[in-house]
């Protein structure tokens, strides 16, 4: 507001009054308006002597709103840019109608990014042109502008580094020689399109069964797919008896599928034959085949699988049963309350630890089963589908199916022995794309009955009968056994917490960053002895010389023993730990080499960790930026790597498989030396070698004299053998002898590295095909000595690193060893298989063992299981962390504690909704939208929220606790509720049931006027004063700058939660936009219903005026919303708001007529409820609540003064016709939006939000 300083007073006293937020600015004259022209005269003689000339960089100017050419930027043209008006916009689009691809904002406080941004969008260059600021507010310093100059390079603008890089420090570096460190996240891909009755199939729309085909002269049908973790990843999460195993009731539901297929949907029964194993980077081809009916109507069917690309492989039945039409028989509908009254409550948690202690090991994927009851021999359970395990596709998806399976599962659990399936009968699909259900389970001895219903109580899936057998451990053991027990070691992220203070001393040249330093052990003892406190981690650096011969492996590994010794002496520094870092002491990433000295120092070091938990951490540096070792030494692990900033811990792995068939030996023209003697191991890889391989010519290096058996052994299978004593002085004189020349090296057993290394210098030169040699899997996880194992890989990965070949081979216990804890041994003929998986997988360090998975899981359990076999074990507190309602599992956490546990539950969900790796952190203090969290994130996890907790929560819930830290309290507090009685509902007699099923027969406005009967019994409030919130606040879905703001009125049809999630997709459209507040509808979420529409008008006109003040703002209001948005006008346009419109998303018009208004309400509901939206449930309660608003909105009413707008939907809900489409006659604007009532706010948001904003600007 520009004018005399009198009236301004006067306007700014006015303001004061009101309480409108004003300010006076300090000027002689209002910029570009009246006031100017006061000042032109001395404005004109002021600039006079001004002369300007042409300059060289191209000038556009906001006075004029285009190109310039300076020389014309006189006293006049002064004059006319401070009293006319600015052209920015002309001036930003002539520019990019120039071609400028960036504009860069030179200020301290950038605001005119966004009006680029948006000019840069009107002229359809949104991609083309970048905009960038330089400072920000509160970000002044030299870290946000080197940020923005950042953003500019990636704009494209030609940035000088070295001037910006001058004096301090930094250089150019060279690319690491490693390949980047990988991590995978694993999408949930989309079958490939295509059409395939190019190829004369059918589409099937199954997400595994894609096709089919039927025989040409019968009535058979064959079903294919395709079938792996990469296309299915929830199978990942599912492994029994440690082998990766589809769930049982994959194979069910694709013998439902198939029958659905072909009009035979019941299936008779089922019974299994081959579990469907699905290791990881694997795929199958499956074939379901469905043959012809028999008299009955039955016909067979069988599920197949073999390897994807190998059309030879043999196929593996795994299933056999039949299918038969449909029962005429209705399905049963669930009715009286849920859980029954007097079922008592069971753990969650504790159902997946006992199946997991049965071998049935299940992540979060499989976590189905959210809450549980028991009653007599029956047992009850809610069950969902994780948010990131979609259900489209699948007749009900085997994970939920499963879910239903495990509820029935447990009750064997008390007897200890495991149970799995293997016959199904009479099963019955009514519901398809369920989410989220409700099962009954009826357990008589062996069997069990299985009925699935819908929230709503309506029938899902049931199960006659399902027999369970004991597994056959024989059987599993052959299972396992033609999988891999090949293993590697990567180095994968380690979880690193938040670095917390730690008391640290360095010693020597370690660690330059901590204060505390010290010379040696010996003068930090001094110091502690002096009074000095004691450290809680003192660094040092492994100090070794470099060297890669036997005499300096020996010097290292007695070094670092001396280090040991003289640390576990040092009683005055309590249980302080020693960090020892290094630098190529372990190979990490790519084809890094480390020297064996350094690597059998390491290994020394390692054993001494597992002598001593807990006193030693090593870390390997990469000589960048020094660690945060807080952080390190939190991380519970024993070992640790840093490579480009980040922390790594090693892991065992499975190897990929190599080729099948043939080896680097395989038919080998040349001489083959196998070391260790003419027995045991190197007697079996002999016979291996000529047997399995072909070997003609052996030389075996034997000291024992026991090799002559086996020589006449290995002369009858064809192979020429000569046999040396193991004397090193010899060895180059009988390697020249040799008649064939030498092609392969086999240290078959753990010989000194003396040995392996003086074969390494003879045959440097050789042409080998194959250089093994031999270590312990003991001595890997450091259960053993390891200095020589340790040198033994270094000398390895030097041999890979200049062009030789070259594996180590970790083996587990071999017959006549001691087998270690955690393993089991190795026959003859298994150890020869691993050898043939080694050759064929080619990598430099290989553990060919046999685990014992039950005893690595009570390792697990108890804690000390070594951090390297951590990858193969699901721990305990995660799996059981993942199910039961949030407060069966507060009901075992101390009071002390169950706040940070609802925390970690939070944190996760949200590091998870943002899509960060699961070990990352976040500040639980920030706000959401801070961390990344927009409108539609909000949505996930909320649902997350719900899934993991079982507490219902609607969509505002997230944004009316915008911190992770304030949505812990809160779900901490409704946890504590939740604990209290509650009341029961009936599960198949709900009203969203009823008004179902009334719909679906077509008489829906009857049970609507049975609706209206049962709200008008509630009680009801009269004014916003009675109710418990006043009318609610508002809540913000999206801001911006934009000067009028959005206000949106929820549709009182249908309402889930508070009604407010029906605009979260709308709202986004509108984010760096304009503010989108959302009004809650009053008496939605208690027990009382509006007593008159004024009530509800005093209501919600309150909380809006509290909400924008004075700013101007539109009504927005979908579906019956749009009634409530229009009669509220009125209300606020008489109390004096800034109304600027109303707009009506397919509101319904009013009618004078009731039976017709009736007709057409309940056609649109019928719409609604008749979409297959079974997973999304209406609680009683606010079905009421919808009976207590009907009557108050629909008859007419006045038009409001402002303009009014009419967004309709162009595909009516429903069987309506166009006829029926909302006609609202005193609507100033239409727009038709090419969607249907629901898509509105959803799928077609977007469009919709668009048309709204389009209205208000003009």
């Amino acid at each position: 507001v520009a004018g005399e300083v009198a009236a301004l007073d006067e306007v700014f006293e006015a303001c004061e009054r009101d309480g409108v937020r004003a300010r006076k600015v300090k000027v002689d004259y209002a910029s570009h308006s009246a006031q100017v022209e006061t000042i032109e005269a001395e404005l004109l003689t002021a600039l006079a002597p001004v002369e300007p000339t042409s300059g060289r960089v191209p000038f556009y100017s906001t006075a004029v709103g285009g190109y310039l050419d300076t020389a014309t930027m006189d006293a006049a043209y002064w004059y006319a840019n401070l009293r006319g008006q600015v052209g920015f916009e002309p001036a930003v689009r002539a520019l990019i109608d120039g071609g400028t691809g960036c504009f860069l904002e030179m200020s301290p406080h950038p605001v005119l990014t966004m009006a680029v941004e948006d000019t840069a969008e009107a002229c359809g260059a949104a991609r083309r042109v970048k905009v960038v600021g330089s400072l920000r507010r509160d970000e002044g310093g030299l870290k946000r502008f080197l940020f923005s100059l950042a953003e500019a390079h990636t704009a494209g603008v030609k940035v000088d580094w070295a001037v910006c890089f001058a004096e301090s420090g930094a250089r150019r570096v060279e690319l690491p020689t490693y390949a980047f460190q990988h991590k995978r996240y694993w999408p949930n891909p989309r079958p490939a399109a295509g059409d395939p009755s190019a190829s004369g199939l059918g589409r099937v729309g199954h997400p595994v069964l894609a096709v089919a085909l039927q025989l040409a002269d019968r009535e058979q049908w064959v079903l294919t797919g395709r079938l792996s973790q990469e296309t299915q990843p929830w199978l990942r999460d599912h492994v029994a008896f440690d082998l990766p195993v589809a769930p049982s009731t994959t194979l069910v539901e694709l013998a439902l599928a198939a029958g659905r297929s072909v009009g035979a949907p019941l299936l008779d029964e089922l019974v299994f034959e081959a579990p469907l194993l699905v290791p990881d980077g694997a795929a199958l081809q499956v074939q379901a085949i469905v043959g012809a009916p028999a008299a009955d109507g039955r016909r067979p069917v069988t599920v197949h699988t073999r390897p994807d690309g190998d059309q030879r492989a043999e196929s593996t039945r795994h299933c056999t049963g039949w299918l038969a039409p449909e029962d005429t028989e209705p399905a049963a509908v669930l009715v009286g309350t849920w859980p029954p009254a007097g079922a008592e409550s069971l753990p969650v948690d504790g159902l997946y630890a006992a199946l997991a202690e049965l071998g049935l090991d299940c992540g979060p994927a499989l976590h189905g089963v959210r809450a549980a009851w028991r009653s007599g021999a029956e047992l009850y359970a809610d069950l969902a589908l994780p948010e990131e395990v979609g259900a489209e596709g699948f007749g009900i998806h085997p994970a939920l199916f499963e879910a239903a399976l495990h509820v029935g599962q447990s009750a064997f659990a008390a007897q200890g022995a495991p149970k799995l399936p293997v016959a199904w009968n009479g099963v019955r699909l009514v519901q398809t794309g369920a989410a989220r259900g409700l099962v009954r389970v009826i357990a008589d001895g062996d069997t069990l009955r299985l009925d699935v219903f819908g929230e709503d109580g309506m029938p899902v899936l049931s199960a006659g009968r399902v027999v369970l057998h004991d597994a056959d451990p024989a059987h599993l053991e052959e299972l396992r056994r033609g999988q891999s027990s090949l293993y590697r070691v990567d180095w994968a992220p380690a979880a690193l917490a938040a670095a917390k203070p730690v008391r640290l001393a360095a010693l020597g040249q370690a660690a330059p960053g901590v204060l505390d330093r010290y010379a040696d052990l010996a003068g930090l003892a001094q110091a502690v002895d002096g009074g000095a406190a004691v450290p809680q981690a003192v660094l040092t650096v492994l100090d070794t010389p470099a060297g890669d011969g036997p005499a300096a492996v020996r010097d290292a590994a007695g070094q670092a023993e001396e280090l040991v010794r003289h640390w576990l002496a040092q009683e005055r520094l309590g249980e302080a730990v020693l960090v020892v870092t290094a630098r190529r002491a372990v190979a990490v990433v790519g084809a890094e080499a480390p020297e064996p000295a350094r690597a059998a120092a390491w290994g020394v070091l390692r054993a001494a960790q597992s002598a001593h938990p807990g006193r030693f951490l090593l870390v390997d540096l990469d000589g960048g930026v020094e660690p945060e070792w807080g952080a390190l030494l939190g991380a519970d692990e024993p070992q640790l790597a840093v490579r480009g900033g980040q922390a790594l811990a090693p892991r065992l792995t499975a190897a990929p498989a190599g080729p099948a068939g043939r080896t680097a030996l395989t038919d080998l023209d040349g001489t083959v030396l196998v070391t260790g003697g003419g027995e045991g191991t190197a007697a079996a890889l002999a016979r291996h070698l000529a047997a399995r391989h072909g070997v003609r010519d052996l030389l075996l290096i034997d000291g024992s004299g026991a090799a002559d058996g086996l020589v006449e052994e290995l002369a009858q299978l064809g192979a020429r053998v000569r046999v040396e004593a193991p004397a090193p002085e010899r060895l180059p004189a009988v390697l020249e002898s040799l008649k064939r020349p030498l092609r392969a090296v086999v240290q078959a057993g753990e010989e000194p590295l003396e040995s392996a290394w003086r074969l390494h210098e003879l045959t440097a030169d050789a042409d080998l095909a194959a250089f093994v040699v031999s270590s312990s899997f003991a001595a890997l996880l450091g259960e053993r000595p390891q200095e020589h194992p340790a040198a033994l890989e270094a000398l390895v990965r030097t041999r890979r690193a200049a062009g030789l070949p070259g594996t180590v081979l970790a083996w587990g216990p071999r017959p006549g060893e001691a087998v270690p804890a955690g393993t089991t041994g190795l026959t003859a003929e298994r150890a020869g298989e691993l050898f043939d998986q080694a050759l064929a997988a080619d990598a430099a360090l290989l553990a060919p063992v046999q685990l014992d998975p039950a005893e690595l899981r009570a390792r697990a359990r108890e804690r000390t299981l070594p951090a390297l076999l951590r990858g193969l074990v699901r721990l305990p507190a995660k799996r059981e962390a993942a199910g039961g309602s949030l407060a069966q599992r507060l009901a075992e956490v101390p009071d002390a504690d169950r706040e940070q546990v609802v925390l970690e539950l939070v944190t996760a969900q949200v590091v998870a909704v943002l899509g960060h790796g699961a070990d990352d952190s976040i500040d639980v203090e920030r706000k959401l939208k801070e961390l990344g969290l927009d409108s539609m994130s909000a949505v996930g996890l909320r649902n997350r929220l719900s899934q993991a907790t079982g507490l219902s929560l609607p969509v505002s819930f997230v944004f009316e606790h915008p911190t992770p830290a304030e949505i812990a309290r809160q779900l901490l507090k409704l946890a504590g509720s939740e604990g209290a009685e509650q009341p029961q509902s009936a599960a198949g007699d709900t009203i969203g049931a009823r008004l179902r099923r009334a719909a679906e027969a077509g008489e829906l406005p009857a049970s609507l006027r049975r609706l209206l009967d049962a709200a008008a019994a509630r009680p009801v409030f009269g004014s916003a004063a009675e109710l418990p919130d006043r009318g609610g606040a508002l809540v913000r879905l999206a801001a911006g700058p934009g000067r009028v703001k959005v206000v949106c009125v929820p549709s009182y049809v249908y309402v889930v939660g508070s009604g407010q999630e029906q605009f979260v997709r709308l709202a986004e459209r509108f984010e760096g936009v304009r503010d989108v507040l959302v009004c809650a509808l009053p008496g939605f979420g208690t027990e009382l219903n509006p007593g008159s529409r004024e009530a509800v008008e005093e209501a919600m006109a309150g909380a809006v005026r509290a909400a924008v003040g004075d700013d101007p703002f539109v009504l927005v209001g979908y579906s019956m919303g749009g009634a409530v948005a229009r009669s509220l006008a009125g209300r606020l346009e008489a109390g004096g708001a800034a109304l600027a419109g109303v707009a009506m998303i397919d509101t319904p018009a009013p009618d004078d007529d009731p039976e017709r208004a009736e007709r057409a309400f309940a056609a649109m509901l019928a719409g609604i409820l008749l979409r297959e939206r079974r997973d999304v449930v209406v609680d009683d309660a606010n079905w009421l609540a919808m009976g207590g608003y009907l009557p108050l909105f629909a008859g007419p009413r006045p038009a409001p003064a402002a303009r009014t707008l009419l967004v309709r939907a162009a595909r009516p809900l429903g069987g309506a016709t166009a006829a029926d489409a909302p006609r609202w006659e005193d609507a100033d604007d239409l727009v038709e939006v090419a969607a249907d009532h629901l898509a509105l706010i959803e799928a077609e948001a977007a469009a919709t939000a668009e048309a709204i904003e389009k209205w208000i600007e003009a």
